[in-house]
């Protein structure tokens, strides 16, 4: 049963604190016992510098006395954990506490040791407990322009995770406007108000909580007058210092403008710009020794402010000794001890084995163990120690004669990189297992696509244990090709005296380490306020020394020519016969100034001529730069049109289907005289279309002035249609009998379908005997009437009927009376025509006898009826 509690506590306020006690649960914890509190220290080989950079613990528990034989160790995540160990019966132990960083790299460490001796197990118990951060104090905030202000307070605490910012806006509310890391105890804010006062507020904060706030305000100043350039707010003292090779060093720029007005940041080609405004640099082998670097704040209109410092770039690792032979030695009494040595090489002096101290005895004559040190410093005093045991034995030691590693092939191999590496290999031969070769082992971490040093480790061991100098094999990967350097621009470039001169620059492509435009160093200069030829010179080394350089001309030269501005448009027209006056030209140039007195002019103007002319102006300056020609035109224009007289009349009037011949026209001119020949008649006439046709005679003269005159042709139809009868021109139709229109034909010389243009006057009466005219006639569109007409004849050709009354033979006897027995007569168009009816032959009486009587009548159109005859017989 475990009766004894050793409990430990982390914290970490204002300094990392191990506390410990002992606490017995026999009694509930009535007392406790505290073991004296323990820093735990920051390591020299760790560059961690906050507590908080602590992921986990590691606890060694060991038994210096041996009371219990096997260290006991465990590792618990560092915040708000709770874990047990326990600890045998017997507890004198020393406890090592570590603080370990992300990558398990020992960052803090301390040690307790508890020498109280017990009977009962012990249960250790640990615990980490992170706290609220201790308030920050004495806030300054200094008002750098209307729209900059600085904070600056003091960091009371070591645990925060880092400080918020905030300011007060109109409503009376704190905005957060920033989080700053826990290291920084500056901040720099930029931002505008309309109020008198700024009020700021900062807290610091953790994982546990936030500590109080800590406020105060600062009155807004007025504005600055006059232009004023960015300031920096750091200087050559606050960021120069040490870089070590491996790391890489940065800071924060930090520049406010006192006009309010925006900026940027410039740094030199061998720094890197990254956001927000931080400036890096990385170091190579190659960078040993002090540099400077600079940065350059301009605002909008060029006002600037440079930051210069220094950085020395030195070097922490020691050199890395190597021991030949083996590291334990066995002797026996008297033998002859001879040191094997060692050799040490380092990562920048190389071979530095001539530079290895020895120190220690090695007494032979007494059995015993002895210590041998090596150690050696680099030229930066980076000291490296390693040590070899030698062992001399009292009687007989067993075989302990290594065997002996020999290379194949040089120590050293220089390869290009890229190039394909085959290990030459190695044997091994042992004093009592002849050749081991079979058994060596090889570690190589050759990379030939990567310039460096690399080796190849060899290793053996014979049947005793005893392992052989180890022999290592340097692998030289070298980079022999120089960079190349590429001008962007001309070779040549030609810069105008006193004008700004940008240089274009170039850039520099290795065949290993690619783009090596930022490492381009530029000598050389250029003044553009001094003509001359200057040379500026490139050169660019990449890590492995090869170097590469090239050249730029640049020549400074009065190379703006004059301008000539004309009097007066360039354009002039002048009219045929006026005189040309010359309006002149100005002249300037840069350098001479008015030089209008130098211009010369040719070309001549001819106005009795029209035509085009033109004057030249030309002009140099002093420097021989000659003037953009510039020119004039002047026009000598003729503005009177030519005339054009008509042939023949204005209109003509043609018959349709017959030909037209033009009569022309004649055209004189002021100044070309006769251009009837130049004449173009616009316009055609067709005689076979009836139309009005317009034919336009045009001519210009050379001066392009041009006349028009316009003749009106006519093609008209004067043959009328033609009516031709279908059927009879005289036709004859019984009376009472309906009149049917047998029709016409019409053609026209000129219009196709006119028939539903004819038009038919007069009216047949079929129920009146007698003639009756139909007249037809039809006009074409030109007005031409055809005519024609049709005469119908109404006849009547039925014969009228008698009938008799009475029988048609009649008995009487002799002496008797005969009276007629009458008759009837009728016609179809004349009706009755009794009274028409003629009678011949005479009855006589007084005799017997035969009469015949005819009885015949005729109707108006002269149709005799069937005469009807009646016999009378007297007997």
């Amino acid at each position: 049963m475990v009766k004894n509690i050793f409990q430990c506590f982390i914290t970490f306020t204002t300094a990392f604190f191990l506390l410990c006690s002992f606490q017995n649960t026999t009694d509930y914890f009535p007392g406790t016992k505290e073991i004296i509190p323990v820093v735990i220290l920051k390591t020299a080989q760790n560059n961690s510098e906050r507590v908080d950079d602590v992921e986990s613990m590691r606890f060694s528990i060991y038994s210096p006395s041996g009371e219990f034989k096997d260290t006991i160790r465990a590792t618990f995540p560092f915040k708000s954990h709770k874990g047990t160990l326990r600890i045998p019966d017997g507890y004198s132990f020393t406890m090592v506490v570590e603080g370990l960083d992300k990558d398990s790299n020992v960052a803090f460490y301390g040690k307790i040791e508890v020498t109280d001796t017990k009977t009962d197990p012990l249960e250790l118990t640990i615990e980490a407990h992170e706290v609220t951060p201790i308030n920050p104090s004495t806030l300054q905030i200094t008002a750098l322009s209307p729209c900059t202000y600085k904070l600056q307070w003091t960091d009371n605490s070591t645990n925060e995770n880092g400080f918020i910012i905030d300011v007060r806006n109109k409503s009376g509310i704190f905005d957060s406007i920033a989080t700053v890391p826990a290291d920084t105890c500056t901040f720099l804010y930029n931002g505008t108000t309309d109020k008198k006062y700024m009020i700021f507020r900062i807290r610091a904060f953790s994982d546990a909580g936030y500590s109080s706030p800590l406020i105060d305000s600062i009155a807004v100043p007025s504005g600055n007058t006059g232009k004023k350039a960015p300031v920096f707010l750091i200087d050559s003292s606050d960021v120069s210092g040490i870089v070590y090779l491996g790391t890489t060093k940065s800071f924060q720029i930090k520049a406010f403008d006192p006009n309010c007005d925006s900026y940027t940041f410039t740094a030199c080609s061998a720094l890197t710009i990254i956001t927000p405004a931080t400036v890096s640099w990385s170091p190579a082998p190659k960078d040993l020794g002090i540099h400077r670097f600079f940065v350059i704040a301009a605002d909008y209109s060029g006002a600037a402010d440079t930051l210069y410092w220094t950085w020395e770039v030195r070097d922490t690792t020691g050199p890395e000794i190597t021991l030949i032979g083996r590291d334990t030695l066995r002797l026996s009494l008297n033998d002859i001890f001879i040191d094997p040595g060692a050799t040490a090489m380092d990562n920048v002096d190389g071979d530095v084995s001539s530079e290895i101290i020895v120190s220690g005895t090695v007494k032979t004559s007494e059995s015993g163990t002895y210590t041998v040190k090596y150690s050696v410093t680099d030229k930066f005093n980076n000291l490296s120690i390693r040590t070899r045991t030698v062992i001399v034995y009292a009687g007989e030691i067993p075989d302990q004669v290594p065997p002996v590693l020999i290379l194949k092939g040089d120590d050293t191999i220089t390869i290009t990189v890229g190039e394909k590496f085959t290990d030459p290999g190695a044997i091994a031969i042992d004093n009592h297992d002849d050749t081991i070769t079979s058994k060596i082992t090889v570690q190589s971490n050759v990379n030939t696509s990567k310039p460096g040093i690399y080796t190849i480790k060899y290793s053996v061991s014979d049947s005793n244990k005893n392992k052989a100098h180890e022999k290592i094999r340097y692998v030289k990967v070298v980079d022999i090709t120089v960079p190349e350097l590429t001008l962007t621009g001309p070779e040549t470039l030609l810069v105008e005296i006193n004008e700004n001169f940008e240089e274009p620059g170039v850039t520099a492509t290795d065949n290993y380490d690619g783009n090596l435009t930022d490492s381009v160093m530029v000598d050389g200069s250029v003044d553009t306020s001094e003509p001359g030829i200057y040379k500026l010179r490139y050169t660019v080394s990449d890590p492995h020394g090869n170097a590469d350089t090239i050249f730029r001309t640049v020549i400074v030269a009065d190379r703006t020519p004059p301008t000539i501005t004309l009097n007066g448009s360039d354009r002039l027209v002048l009219h045929m016969g006026d005189t040309y006056l010359e309006p002149g030209a100005k002249a300037f140039d840069q350098h001479d100034g008015d030089i209008s007195d130098r211009i010369t002019i040719s070309g001549v103007v001819i106005s009795s001529k029209p035509g085009f002319y033109t004057r030249f102006y030309d002009v140099k300056d002093s420097a021989g730069n000659a003037a953009t020609q510039a020119f004039r035109i002047i026009q000598v224009m003729d503005s009177i049109p030519p005339v054009i007289t008509l042939k023949g009349k204005d209109t003509i009037r043609v018959a349709l289907n017959t030909s037209f011949t033009d009569p022309g026209a004649t055209a004189l001119d002021n100044y070309n005289g006769d251009l009837t020949d130049k004449i173009t008649i616009l316009g055609k006439v067709d005689t076979s279309k009836v139309a009005s046709y317009t034919l336009t005679y045009s001519v210009a003269d050379s001066s392009g002035n041009e006349a028009k005159k316009s003749r009106v042709v006519s093609v008209f139809d004067s043959i009328s249609p033609v009516i031709t009868l279908i059927g009879n021109q005289k036709m004859r139709l019984p009376v009472f009998t309906a009149y049917k229109e047998p029709g016409v034909k019409i053609t026209d010389n000129y219009d196709k379908n006119l028939t539903d243009s004819l038009k038919i006057k007069g009216t047949v009466d079929t129920a009146k005997i007698g003639n009756d005219t139909l007249f037809y006639s039809v006009t074409d569109r030109s007005g031409n009437t055809g005519t024609n007409y049709r005469i119908i004849t109404v006849f009547d050709s039925i014969a009228p009927q008698i009938k008799l009354k009475g029988k048609d033979t009649i008995r009487i006897n002799v002496d008797d009376t005969f009276t007629e027995p009458g008759y009837t007569a009728t016609d179809n168009y004349d009706g009755d025509l009794s009274d028409s009816v003629t009678v011949t032959g005479e009855v006589q009486t007084a005799l017997p006898d035969t009469t015949i009587l005819e009885y015949n009548v005729k109707d108006s159109s002269g149709n005799a009826a069937r005469k009807r005859i009646r016999v009378v017989i007297v007997k």
